[in-house]
């Protein structure tokens, strides 16, 4: 990992200087803040420990920095400083922008050692979506040809070729589940498919299974924006249940390999004919989950806030936790299609049926 400390009174930092040369980590140290932008370029770092106030001028230099950062070239970010800049990480609203107060080297390094294998990756990330936006602008001849194409129109077309660039890479390997989801959601609308929880007493961070519900109706009628509203007033969802309720077997903590197995190949086809889906769980933030595409419920739109931060106590009832992620998606929205589109057929004498066809 390279680490890059902006600081103009390095003797504040040494201890997270000498860990970082003990983990045999790079680590370059700046003293003059107008030279960070330089090295930011050449030396790449994958994290930048900030210094924020200049104490020779009195003045916030490291605010121009980390604005550079954030507008330019992201990558994590601690602030270190002795001024209180709690808001700080409330104005960035980024897990990898953090604020630790000077006094105590202590957290810093912590810090660095939870981010010590993410960081570098997001590096040769920033490198990959280099490669693939020169992939992407290959289309670039087809978009001069078209008379009067969009700017958005153009926009689109290459984020999804940058999106195919990325997705063949990963084809070839076994996901974690996790990932079919997109946390925290994107959309500025609900989609499909979202998970919404619904707002109780109940304070923890992961709630009960039965306070989860996922959303049926269309993506395209829930679009809301300042020139659209909503095609609906009511939203379909279904609500879920504990993940027992998928396989209908009893819990155990060692499961035996055949039922492991045969559990499984459901989880790839992605519904049961009991009507059930099974979502996993997003660690921390989500329990794992049974979508029971029986148990239906109508909520009004404007009872579901976008995000936690988004709820409004006196009209909210229900807040997005998450988006899912296509091709999921669209599993999720056709085993919802086999259940609410099967037709129902009176009860027949299937055994004797079935022994007359076995019968020679």
């Amino acid at each position: 990992m390279k680490v890059l400390i902006v600081d103009d009174r390095l003797t504040t930092v040494r201890g997270i200087q000498d860990y970082c040369d003990e983990q045999s980590w790079e680590c370059q140290c700046i003293e003059t803040f107008k030279d960070s932008y330089e090295q930011l370029t050449n030396y790449n770092p994958d994290v930048v420990i900030l210094d924020w106030k200049n104490d020779a001028t009195g003045e916030n230099d490291g605010e121009e920095i980390l604005e550079n950062i954030w507008k330019n070239s992201f990558r994590p970010v601690i602030v270190f400083s002795a001024m209180p800049l709690k808001e700080l990480e409330q104005k960035y609203n980024h897990r990898l922008i953090k604020v630790i107060q000077k006094g105590d080297e202590d957290p810093v390094i912590k810090y660095l050692e939870k981010i010590k294998t993410t960081a570098p990756v997001l590096s040769t990330i920033r490198t990959d979506f280099n490669d693939a936006m020169t992939n992407a602008l290959n289309i670039f001849d087809a978009i001069d040809h078209t008379p009067d194409i969009e700017g958005r129109v153009q926009k689109y077309v290459f984020a999804k070729r940058v999106l195919s660039y990325f997705s063949q890479e990963i084809d070839e390997f076994k996901l974690p589940p996790w990932t079919q989801y997109l946390c925290p959601p994107i959309s500025a609308s609900l989609c499909s498919c979202d998970v919404v929880r619904c707002i109780s007493e109940n304070s923890n961070p992961i709630g009960k299974p039965e306070e989860y519900f996922v959303i049926l109706t269309a993506s395209c009628d829930m679009v809301c924006s300042d020139t659209r509203e909503p095609k609906v007033k009511n939203v379909l969802c279904a609500q879920c249940c504990p993940k027992e309720k998928y396989h209908g077997r009893s819990l155990s903590p060692t499961p035996k390999t055949d039922t492991c197995e045969s559990v499984a190949k459901t989880l790839n086809l992605g519904y049961t004919n009991e009507n059930r889906v099974a979502l996993p769980e997003i660690p921390g933030i989500l329990p794992y989950l049974t979508i029971d595409l029986k148990k239906i419920i109508l909520i009004p739109i404007t009872e579901i806030a976008l995000s936690q931060m988004d709820i409004n106590s006196d009209q909210h009832k229900y807040y997005r936790i998450t988006s899912i992620d296509s091709p999921y998606r669209e599993q999720i929205v056709w085993a919802h299609m086999l259940n609410s589109c099967r037709p129902g057929v009176p009860d027949r004498d299937t055994e004797a049926w079935a022994r007359s066809i076995l019968t020679h």
